[in-house]
C-alpha cells in the first residue's frame, strides 16, 4: 500500500513538474511574441520624444516633437523602457556634468535614409543594422548598402554662456579642420586659418574647393607621410596622416561661410583592401538657430544642396509652433 502510495506521489510530482516546465516554456513564448508585437508597434508608430532648445533667437528655446525612428539612441519598445528611457534622457539633461541639452547647450544625433529621407521602418531597418562583420579585404553588400544610402547626421543648438566669437560656426568648424587636413606648424586661434586659405571654383557644384594654405604660412608646415614606420626615427617635423581630404564652401551675399563641405577617405597600403566610402561633412546654419553635422557617402556630394534642405525641412517639420 506503501508501495503503491509512493508511485502515485512520485507521479504526481513528475506531473506537477512537465507542468511547471509547460507554464515556464508558455511564458517565454508569450513574451517573445509580446515583444514582437510591441517591437512592431514601435515602428509603425513611433513614440515622439518632446524636447526644448536653446534658441538665440527665442528666449523661451525651440520646441521639437522628434519621432524616436530618426533617433540613434531611441530603443525603448514597451512603455515601461520607453519612460525609463525618458526618465535616462531627462536626468541626462538636468543632473549630469555631460548636459544632454539645457539651457545652453543641446545635441542629438540622428539616422535617415535616402532617397526618401525616412527614419528606421519594418521595411528598411536591415539597411540600418547590417549584420555581416567586415574583412579586412572586402565590405560586405550590406555594409555597402548602409554607407551608400544612411545619412547620420547630428543637430546642435547652443548659447554662448560668456562671449561671442566673429564668426560663423561653419568658419569656427573650418577653421578647425583646416589645421588637421594641412598640417600648419603654429596654432592657429579659430578662425584665422581661412584667411590663408587658397581656393578654386567647383562650379559643377555651386561651391568653392580650398585646396591648399599660403605656402608662406608663418611657421610653416609639417612634412606629412602616409604612414610612419614604427621601425624608423622620424624628424619632429614630420607627421603622419593616411587620409585623403577635399574641403569646400559656400558664403552668403555678405562674405560669410554658411554651409562647409569636408571630404576625407583611408589611403590603405596594402592591396587586398578596398577603401571605405569617402564620407563628405555638411555644415548648415543659413535658416535654423540650430546647426546641422550630416554624414554621407561622397556619391551624393553633387547632390548636397538638396541633402541641406531636405535636412532642414525634416527638422522644421519636428518644430511645435504653440499656439497662443
Amino acid at each position: 500500500m506503501k508501495k503503491a502510495s509512493s508511485i502515485s506521489f512520485l507521479l504526481k510530482k513528475r506531473y506537477l513538474l512537465i507542468l511547471l516546465l509547460v507554464a515556464i516554456f508558455s511564458y517565454g513564448k508569450y513574451q517573445n511574441y509580446k515583444e514582437k508585437i510591441l517591437f512592431r508597434e514601435y515602428y509603425l508608430h513611433p513614440p515622439l520624444y518632446r524636447e526644448i532648445w536653446p534658441s538665440e533667437f527665442d528666449p523661451n528655446g525651440v520646441i521639437l516633437d522628434i519621432p524616436a525612428n530618426y533617433l540613434m539612441d531611441a530603443t525603448a519598445i514597451s512603455e515601461s523602457s520607453r519612460k525609463k528611457d525618458l526618465e535616462f534622457r531627462e536626468k541626462q539633461r538636468y543632473e549630469s556634468s555631460k548636459a544632454l541639452c539645457d539651457r545652453f547647450q543641446c545635441t542629438e544625433l540622428f539616422q535617415v535614409l535616402l532617397p526618401e529621407y525616412k527614419g528606421k521602418t519594418l521595411e528598411n531597418l536591415h539597411i540600418f543594422n547590417p549584420e555581416s562583420v567586415r574583412a579586412d579585404y572586402e565590405i560586405p553588400k550590406d555594409w555597402q548598402e548602409f554607407h551608400k544610402y544612411v545619412i547620420w547626421f547630428s543637430l546642435n543648438s547652443w548659447i554662448p554662456k560668456n562671449h561671442k566669437v566673429n564668426a560663423s560656426d561653419a568658419e569656427i568648424t573650418m577653421g578647425i579642420n583646416l589645421s588637421s587636413v594641412f598640417h600648419p606648424k603654429e596654432y592657429f586661434e579659430t578662425p584665422k586659418l581661412i584667411k590663408y586659405i587658397q581656393t578654386k571654383p567647383a562650379p559643377e557644384l555651386g561651391l568653392t574647393e580650398g585646396v591648399s594654405l599660403d605656402p608662406n604660412l608663418p611657421g610653416g608646415f609639417y612634412k606629412v607621410l602616409v604612414y610612419k614606420d614604427w621601425q624608423k626615427k622620424y624628424p619632429e617635423d614630420v607627421t603622419e596622416d593616411y587620409n585623403h581630404y577635399k574641403i569646400y564652401f559656400k558664403k552668403d551675399a555678405g562674405g560669410n561661410i554658411v554651409s562647409y563641405i569636408s571630404c576625407s577617405t583611408f589611403a590603405r597600403t596594402y592591396l587586398l583592401s578596398k577603401p571605405d566610402p569617402e564620407q563628405a561633412i555638411l555644415e548648415d546654419y543659413a535658416r535654423l538657430p540650430m546647426s546641422i553635422t550630416a554624414h554621407y557617402s561622397d556619391i551624393h556630394l553633387a547632390d548636397w544642396q538638396n541633402i541641406e534642405n531636405n535636412l532642414t525641412r525634416l527638422i522644421q517639420s519636428f518644430h511645435v509652433k504653440e499656439t497662443k
